[in-house]
């Protein structure tokens, strides 16, 4: 003797997956686009992409380099497209809440240390990205004047300013 199959039962249950599944992408995609909208707004969708990309990621620093003999301030450029955490660095960087949104930006500042996001070296495009001695500040410096797009950095300046240590140590100056 057989039993009855029910086929209603499994298509309900095939659809209803399905909704639960097409409700969790609505929903990741309606998170997402509330923690990084202003960050895209200020970067810019290009430049957004690139952060997040870009193979060929360069720190500057005007900091003393462990090379240098006597120790003097001097542009030192490193190569950290392979560096550890970049990744999650790159994410900080697109997420809103790395940023004070509130806070006015500093007439002007000493943009002391940079990074650049390339495809390939001295290509475009690329994305420059200024920051202040102490990293509480960050400016888009690939839209021209970097005094106008100014953005306060407070909530990740300590994570910044012991990223950049970290490769001023592990990175190798170009």
């Amino acid at each position: 003797m057989s039993m009855p199959t029910n086929e209603k039962s499994g298509k309900l249950l095939i659809a209803g997956v399905l909704l639960v599944g097409l409700a969790a992408a609505a929903a990741s995609w309606w998170f997402r686009y509330n923690a990084t909208h202003k960050a895209v707004d200020f970067w810019g969708a290009e430049a957004v992409e690139l952060i997040r990309d870009a193979p060929r990621v360069t720190l500057r620093s005007d900091r003393p380099s462990a090379d240098q003999e006597g120790g003097d301030e001097a542009d030192v450029t490193r190569d950290i497209s392979n560096a550890r955490g970049l990744t999650h660095f790159r994410a900080a960087l697109l997420e809103d809440r790395s940023y004070d949104w509130s806070a006015s930006g500093p007439p002007d500042n000493n943009w002391s240390r940079s990074l650049v996001f390339e495809v390939t070296a001295g290509a475009e495009p690329r994305v420059l990205i200024l920051f202040s001695p102490d990293f509480r500040w960050a400016a888009n410096g690939s839209q021209g004047d970097p005094v106008r797009h100014v953005v306060s950095t407070a909530p990740i300046a300590e994570g910044l300013a012991k990223f950049f240590a970290e490769q001023a140590v592990e990175a190798p100056a170009e």
